[in-house]
């Protein structure tokens, strides 16, 4: 393409975008009467609301009265037996209540010689895991392996750990877990 046609396209495409925006209205959209009666927010709460609204037509919104939130603490302990790769363990969410999990700790030990292999947690027997990376700690006759996770889980049933190691020994694994959060009422 020469530097004549290029120059020559530029300026059809100026043209083009400026005809388009000439077309285009510069007034704001309004939204016609009796089109929403009511709002109600349902999640999250308290919700940060920036507002001005001019309507001829009154709009009623309503925020249910949020239940306060139960802190929530609970050790999860795994036990991966000798001449197996790995184990889990789970703790129950109290019925009527969703556990908004925002923090996993937890160690992992193994007979020496062996690697943490994987670590995950689900929620509610749903068939997606998130992975627990976890950072060895040098200089231990043993191997120990340490998990700190900030996230946002949400569990209505059950929160499970799952562990595994590589490779299957005689010896015993020991894994310990902290899940944090608050309870909420569903």
């Amino acid at each position: 393409m020469t530097m004549i046609s290029r120059n020559v396209a530029v300026a059809v495409s100026f043209a083009l975008l400026a005809v388009a925006g000439t077309l285009m209205s510069s007034r704001p959209a309004g939204a016609g009467p009796n089109k929403v009666d009511a709002v109600q927010i349902v999640s999250p709460l308290p919700l940060p609301v920036t507002a001005d609204i001019v309507s001829s037509v009154p709009l009623q919104v309503s925020v249910p009265p949020s239940a306060p939130a139960v802190p929530f603490q609970q050790p999860v302990f795994v036990t991966i037996n000798a001449n197996t790769t790995g184990s889990q363990a789970s703790v129950d969410v109290p019925p009527g209540k969703r556990l908004v999990v925002e923090s996993v700790a937890g160690s992992v030990f193994l007979p020496a010689g062996q690697l943490l292999r994987v670590a995950n947690v689900r929620t509610d027997f749903s068939a997606a895991s998130f992975a627990l990376v976890g950072s060895p700690v040098a200089g231990q006759p043993d191997s120990v392996t340490v998990i700190n996770h900030a996230m946002k889980l949400y569990a209505d049933q059950n929160v499970e750990f799952s562990v595994s190691r590589a490779p299957a020994s005689t010896g015993q694994g020991f894994c310990a877990f902290a899940v944090s959060g608050y309870l909420v009422d569903r």
